[in-house]
């Protein structure tokens, strides 16, 4: 965030929000922890189903086992200038992650809500530096989840 952003948060919100507007992506995976050295990979097409990946249900929310790690790929509409010591200078994509714990499903709404996304590369943008938030709607023509909001 620039010196004047930091001093104008309406300013800051305003730019967020232009920004965010041309964010696509998708599920790329879930990861299911057991042990220290010891990763499966869940397809998206099988996190309703999987006993390792949900925690519980009640009324019309799932919730996810902590232990599971979600992978979301974000597509920008044109590339982005990278920050820090990146090993690129800009970027079109972002691969992000959040805990299970993070993550709940919203039955009737077909939605799934991931809390506190990080970017889980090196080459990172100046607007995704703090923790964000991804909604994935299922697609109707297949068994993917597609990003459909990114909020803070």
């Amino acid at each position: 965030m620039s010196d004047e952003e930091e001093e104008n948060p309406a300013k800051a919100e305003k730019n967020w929000l232009r920004f965010s507007k041309g964010l696509k992506g998708y599920l790329v995976m879930v990861i299911v922890k057991k042990g220290r050295h010891n990763l499966e990979k869940v397809p998206p097409s099988e996190i309703l189903t999987g006993d390792s990946v949900i925690r519980s249900q009640q009324m019309n929310t799932v919730y996810f086992h902590y232990n599971t790690l979600w992978k979301i790929n974000l597509d920008f509409k044109k590339p982005v200038r990278c920050v820090g010591n990146a090993v690129r200078e800009t970027t079109d994509w972002l691969l992000c992650h959040t805990e299970g714990g993070c993550v709940r499903l919203d039955i009737n709404e077909r939605k799934i809500y991931l809390d506190n996304c990080v970017p889980c590369v090196a080459s990172t943008v100046k607007q995704l530096t703090k923790p964000f938030n991804i909604v994935l709607t299922k697609s109707e023509k297949n068994d993917d989840w597609l990003v459909s909001k990114v909020y803070r």
